[in-house]
Protein backbone atom coordinates (compact mmCIF):
# COMPACT_ATOMS: atom_id res chain seq x y z
CA UNK A 1 0.00 0.00 0.00
CA UNK A 2 1.03 3.62 -0.54
CA UNK A 3 3.14 4.96 2.40
CA UNK A 4 1.69 8.48 2.17
CA UNK A 5 -1.89 7.24 1.93
CA UNK A 6 -1.35 5.12 5.07
CA UNK A 7 0.08 8.17 6.88
CA UNK A 8 -2.99 10.21 5.85
CA UNK A 9 -5.17 7.31 7.08
CA UNK A 10 -3.53 7.64 10.52
CA UNK A 11 -3.98 11.44 10.55
CA UNK A 12 -7.68 11.10 9.75
CA UNK A 13 -8.24 8.49 12.49
CA UNK A 14 -6.73 10.95 14.98
CA UNK A 15 -7.98 14.35 13.77
CA UNK A 16 -10.54 13.66 11.06
CA UNK A 17 -14.27 14.42 10.91
CA UNK A 18 -16.48 12.14 8.83
CA UNK A 19 -19.85 12.43 7.15
CA UNK A 20 -21.86 9.30 6.39
CA UNK A 21 -24.11 8.63 3.41
CA UNK A 22 -26.19 5.43 3.67
CA UNK A 23 -23.86 4.10 6.36
CA UNK A 24 -20.64 4.76 4.35
CA UNK A 25 -17.99 7.46 4.67
CA UNK A 26 -18.74 10.03 1.97
CA UNK A 27 -16.89 13.17 3.04
CA UNK A 28 -13.83 13.74 5.28
CA UNK A 29 -12.26 16.87 6.81
CA UNK A 30 -8.91 17.05 8.62
CA UNK A 31 -8.55 19.47 11.58
CA UNK A 32 -5.38 20.41 13.48
CA UNK A 33 -3.74 23.33 15.32
CA UNK A 34 -0.31 22.58 13.82
CA UNK A 35 0.20 24.36 10.48
CA UNK A 36 3.35 22.35 9.55
CA UNK A 37 1.37 19.12 9.94
CA UNK A 38 -1.48 20.46 7.79
CA UNK A 39 0.99 21.48 5.08
CA UNK A 40 2.40 17.95 5.13
CA UNK A 41 -1.14 16.50 4.73
CA UNK A 42 -1.83 19.03 1.93
CA UNK A 43 1.29 17.91 0.01
CA UNK A 44 0.20 14.26 0.31
CA UNK A 45 -3.34 15.04 -0.92
CA UNK A 46 -2.12 17.18 -3.83
CA UNK A 47 0.38 14.51 -4.89
CA UNK A 48 -2.27 11.75 -4.95
CA UNK A 49 -5.24 13.74 -6.31
CA UNK A 50 -3.26 16.04 -8.69
CA UNK A 51 -5.48 18.92 -7.50
CA UNK A 52 -4.83 22.18 -5.63
CA UNK A 53 -6.10 22.06 -2.04
CA UNK A 54 -6.85 24.99 0.25
CA UNK A 55 -6.17 25.09 4.00
CA UNK A 56 -8.80 27.10 5.91
CA UNK A 57 -8.20 28.78 9.27
CA UNK A 58 -10.39 30.01 12.13
CA UNK A 59 -9.68 31.45 15.56
CA UNK A 60 -10.38 29.34 18.66
CA UNK A 61 -9.83 30.03 22.38
CA UNK A 62 -6.74 27.76 22.33
CA UNK A 63 -5.31 29.28 19.12
CA UNK A 64 -5.70 29.07 15.35
CA UNK A 65 -7.39 25.90 14.07
CA UNK A 66 -6.63 24.77 10.51
CA UNK A 67 -8.88 22.56 8.40
CA UNK A 68 -8.78 20.92 4.98
CA UNK A 69 -11.32 19.03 2.86
CA UNK A 70 -10.09 15.64 1.68
CA UNK A 71 -10.70 15.19 -2.10
CA UNK A 72 -13.29 12.57 -3.14
CA UNK A 73 -10.68 10.54 -5.08
CA UNK A 74 -8.63 10.09 -1.87
CA UNK A 75 -11.74 9.17 0.14
CA UNK A 76 -12.42 6.43 -2.41
CA UNK A 77 -8.83 5.17 -2.20
CA UNK A 78 -9.03 5.11 1.61
CA UNK A 79 -12.29 3.15 1.48
CA UNK A 80 -10.73 0.70 -1.00
CA UNK A 81 -7.90 -0.02 1.45
CA UNK A 82 -10.44 -0.63 4.26
CA UNK A 83 -10.69 2.70 6.10
CA UNK A 84 -12.43 2.48 9.47
CA UNK A 85 -12.05 4.71 12.52
CA UNK A 86 -12.48 1.90 15.07
CA UNK A 87 -10.74 -1.09 13.44
CA UNK A 88 -7.94 -1.89 10.96
CA UNK A 89 -8.17 -4.58 8.32
CA UNK A 90 -5.75 -7.53 8.32
CA UNK A 91 -4.41 -6.32 4.95
CA UNK A 92 -3.33 -3.00 6.55
CA UNK A 93 -1.90 -4.63 9.70
CA UNK A 94 0.26 -7.06 7.68
CA UNK A 95 1.31 -4.54 5.03
CA UNK A 96 5.06 -3.81 4.87
CA UNK A 97 4.37 -0.04 5.07
CA UNK A 98 1.91 -0.25 8.01
CA UNK A 99 4.34 1.67 10.28
CA UNK A 100 3.37 4.85 8.36
CA UNK A 101 -0.22 4.57 9.63
CA UNK A 102 1.25 4.55 13.15
CA UNK A 103 3.31 7.62 12.21
CA UNK A 104 0.16 9.50 11.11
CA UNK A 105 -1.61 8.64 14.37
CA UNK A 106 1.41 9.78 16.39
CA UNK A 107 1.39 13.11 14.50
CA UNK A 108 -2.29 13.69 15.34
CA UNK A 109 -2.79 12.04 18.76
CA UNK A 110 0.68 11.15 20.06
CA UNK A 111 3.32 12.58 22.36
CA UNK A 112 6.81 11.75 23.65
CA UNK A 113 7.00 10.90 27.36
CA UNK A 114 10.66 10.45 28.34
CA UNK A 115 12.00 7.57 26.21
CA UNK A 116 8.54 6.35 25.12
CA UNK A 117 5.87 7.33 22.62
CA UNK A 118 2.23 7.46 23.76
CA UNK A 119 -0.72 7.42 21.34
CA UNK A 120 -4.01 8.43 22.96
CA UNK A 121 -7.43 7.09 21.93
CA UNK A 122 -10.86 7.08 23.58
CA UNK A 123 -13.32 4.15 23.42
CA UNK A 124 -11.18 2.41 20.79
CA UNK A 125 -9.70 -0.66 22.48
CA UNK A 126 -9.94 -2.76 19.29
CA UNK A 127 -8.09 -0.10 17.29
CA UNK A 128 -5.31 0.06 19.92
CA UNK A 129 -4.93 -3.74 19.78
CA UNK A 130 -4.53 -3.50 15.99
CA UNK A 131 -1.95 -0.72 16.41
CA UNK A 132 -0.10 -2.83 18.97
CA UNK A 133 0.10 -5.64 16.38
CA UNK A 134 1.58 -3.19 13.83
CA UNK A 135 4.19 -2.04 16.37
CA UNK A 136 5.13 -5.64 17.26
CA UNK A 137 5.38 -6.68 13.58
CA UNK A 138 7.82 -3.81 13.04
CA UNK A 139 10.05 -4.93 15.92
CA UNK A 140 8.79 -2.43 18.51
CA UNK A 141 7.85 -3.25 22.10
CA UNK A 142 4.35 -1.87 22.81
CA UNK A 143 1.59 -2.27 25.40
CA UNK A 144 -1.84 -0.74 26.10
CA UNK A 145 -2.18 1.39 29.21
CA UNK A 146 -5.48 2.50 30.79
CA UNK A 147 -5.63 6.14 31.88
CA UNK A 148 -4.99 6.60 35.62
CA UNK A 149 -7.33 9.62 35.63
CA UNK A 150 -11.06 9.33 36.14
CA UNK A 151 -11.79 9.53 32.42
CA UNK A 152 -13.98 6.74 31.17
CA UNK A 153 -12.74 4.88 28.10
CA UNK A 154 -9.35 6.63 27.77
CA UNK A 155 -6.43 4.39 26.82
CA UNK A 156 -2.87 4.80 25.55
CA UNK A 157 -0.67 2.74 23.28
CA UNK A 158 2.80 3.00 24.82
CA UNK A 159 5.75 2.24 22.48
CA UNK A 160 9.19 1.78 24.02
CA UNK A 161 12.53 2.95 22.54
CA UNK A 162 11.82 6.35 20.99
CA UNK A 163 15.11 6.35 19.02
CA UNK A 164 14.13 3.18 17.15
CA UNK A 165 10.74 4.72 16.36
CA UNK A 166 12.43 7.85 14.95
CA UNK A 167 14.42 5.72 12.49
CA UNK A 168 11.28 3.86 11.35
CA UNK A 169 9.15 7.02 11.02
CA UNK A 170 11.70 9.10 9.12
CA UNK A 171 11.14 12.90 8.90
CA UNK A 172 8.30 13.92 11.21
CA UNK A 173 7.22 17.58 11.83
CA UNK A 174 5.94 16.84 15.35
CA UNK A 175 8.95 14.74 16.39
CA UNK A 176 11.39 17.44 15.22
CA UNK A 177 9.57 19.95 17.46
CA UNK A 178 9.41 17.63 20.47
CA UNK A 179 13.12 16.75 20.21
CA UNK A 180 14.34 20.31 19.70
CA UNK A 181 16.47 21.40 22.71
CA UNK A 182 15.10 24.21 24.84
CA UNK A 183 16.80 27.61 24.62
CA UNK A 184 16.81 27.92 28.41
CA UNK A 185 16.50 25.36 31.17
CA UNK A 186 17.04 21.64 31.58
CA UNK A 187 18.51 20.71 28.17
CA UNK A 188 20.78 23.76 27.77
CA UNK A 189 23.27 22.61 30.42
CA UNK A 190 24.02 19.33 28.65
CA UNK A 191 24.32 21.09 25.31
CA UNK A 192 26.81 23.62 26.77
CA UNK A 193 28.83 20.81 28.42
CA UNK A 194 29.14 18.97 25.09
CA UNK A 195 30.17 22.18 23.29
CA UNK A 196 32.86 22.94 25.91
CA UNK A 197 34.30 19.39 25.94
CA UNK A 198 34.19 18.97 22.16
CA UNK A 199 37.84 20.13 21.91
CA UNK A 200 38.76 16.56 22.94
CA UNK A 201 41.08 17.30 25.92
CA UNK A 202 40.43 16.15 29.51
CA UNK A 203 38.65 18.77 31.63
CA UNK A 204 38.13 18.79 35.40
CA UNK A 205 34.63 19.16 36.85
CA UNK A 206 35.61 22.54 38.33
CA UNK A 207 36.72 23.80 34.88
CA UNK A 208 33.36 22.81 33.39
CA UNK A 209 31.55 24.53 36.27
CA UNK A 210 33.51 27.78 35.73
CA UNK A 211 32.77 27.70 31.98
CA UNK A 212 29.03 27.27 32.64
CA UNK A 213 29.06 30.04 35.26
CA UNK A 214 30.87 32.50 32.93
CA UNK A 215 28.32 31.74 30.18
CA UNK A 216 25.34 32.53 32.43
CA UNK A 217 24.27 29.02 33.49
CA UNK A 218 22.95 29.16 37.08
CA UNK A 219 24.04 25.75 38.39
CA UNK A 220 24.32 25.30 42.13
CA UNK A 221 27.70 23.87 43.20
CA UNK A 222 26.34 22.63 46.54
CA UNK A 223 23.49 20.58 45.12
CA UNK A 224 25.86 18.56 42.88
CA UNK A 225 23.68 19.26 39.83
CA UNK A 226 26.67 19.36 37.49
CA UNK A 227 27.81 15.84 38.44
CA UNK A 228 24.31 14.53 37.71
CA UNK A 229 24.37 16.07 34.22
CA UNK A 230 27.88 14.73 33.52
CA UNK A 231 27.05 11.23 34.73
CA UNK A 232 23.93 11.08 32.54
CA UNK A 233 26.00 12.00 29.47
CA UNK A 234 28.64 9.44 30.51
CA UNK A 235 26.05 6.64 30.94
CA UNK A 236 24.68 7.41 27.49
CA UNK A 237 28.18 6.88 26.03
CA UNK A 238 28.82 10.50 24.98
CA UNK A 239 31.58 11.18 27.53
CA UNK A 240 34.63 9.35 28.89
CA UNK A 241 35.33 9.60 32.62
CA UNK A 242 38.66 9.56 34.47
CA UNK A 243 37.82 8.58 38.03
CA UNK A 244 39.02 10.60 41.03
CA UNK A 245 41.95 9.16 42.98
CA UNK A 246 43.49 9.78 46.41
CA UNK A 247 46.70 11.86 46.37
CA UNK A 248 49.03 12.98 49.16
CA UNK A 249 49.48 16.75 49.44
CA UNK A 250 52.51 18.74 50.67
CA UNK A 251 51.44 18.29 54.30
CA UNK A 252 51.21 14.54 53.89
CA UNK A 253 47.40 14.50 53.94
CA UNK A 254 45.36 12.39 51.50
CA UNK A 255 43.03 14.42 49.29
CA UNK A 256 40.65 13.25 46.59
CA UNK A 257 41.36 14.57 43.08
CA UNK A 258 38.56 15.73 40.79
CA UNK A 259 36.96 13.60 38.06
CA UNK A 260 38.04 14.48 34.54
CA UNK A 261 35.89 14.31 31.43
CA UNK A 262 36.24 14.32 27.66
CA UNK A 263 33.97 13.37 24.72
CA UNK A 264 34.04 9.75 23.55
CA UNK A 265 33.92 10.98 19.96
CA UNK A 266 33.78 14.38 18.27
CA UNK A 267 30.28 15.77 17.63
CA UNK A 268 29.28 18.33 15.03
CA UNK A 269 27.39 21.46 16.13
CA UNK A 270 24.28 20.11 14.38
CA UNK A 271 24.48 16.83 16.37
CA UNK A 272 24.86 18.76 19.64
CA UNK A 273 21.87 21.03 18.86
CA UNK A 274 19.55 18.23 17.64
CA UNK A 275 20.50 15.52 20.14
CA UNK A 276 17.35 13.95 21.78
CA UNK A 277 18.03 15.32 25.28
CA UNK A 278 14.54 14.19 26.34
CA UNK A 279 15.79 10.60 26.76
CA UNK A 280 18.08 11.79 29.58
CA UNK A 281 15.25 12.63 31.99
Amino acid sequence: MNKELLELHGLLIGDGTYYLDRGKYSHMILFNFDLSLMKRAKRICEKISKKKIKISCRKRKTGLEYSMNIPAIIVRKLLEQGFDKKRLSEAIINDKNSIFLLKGLYESDGSIQGSRICIHQKNASELLKDLQKIANLNGLSAHIHNSSRNRKGEQYLVIEDVNKVRKLFGPSPKMIKQFKPKIKGYYTTKRMILQFLNSGSWKKTSEIYEYLKINGNKLSKRSNQLNRHLNKLWKLGLLEKRESILKRNEKGQFIKSECEWRPKHRLTNEEIMNFPYGVLK
